[in-house]
C-alpha cells in the first residue's frame, strides 16, 4: 500500500522542469512555461503500476500537496 520506498522518478521534457528527489519527496523546479509529465516507478515491487502525473507549468508562485499516510485520488 506505502510501496517500497526505492522507486524511480522522470520527467517527459527537462527542458521546462527539473527534477530532484530524495527519500519520499520529490521536488520539481520549473525553467519555463508547458505540459510536463512526472512517472514515478517503484523499483522493487515486481509489476507495480507506473503512476503518472500531468502538470501545467504556469506563473503560478508556489503549489503545495500534501497527503500524509494516504494517496491523492485522480480527480481530487
Amino acid at each position: 500500500m506505502f510501496g517500497s520506498g526505492h522507486f524511480s522518478v522522470s520527467l517527459n521534457n527537462t527542458r521546462i522542469a527539473d527534477l530532484t528527489h530524495k527519500d519520499r519527496e520529490v521536488y520539481i523546479t520549473p525553467k519555463e512555461l508547458g505540459g510536463l509529465e512526472i512517472r514515478v516507478e517503484d523499483l522493487e515491487i515486481p509489476d507495480s503500476e507506473i503512476a503518472t502525473s500531468e502538470i501545467l507549468i504556469s506563473d503560478i508562485h508556489r503549489l503545495t500537496l500534501w497527503a500524509p499516510r494516504t494517496l491523492i485520488e485522480q480527480g481530487d
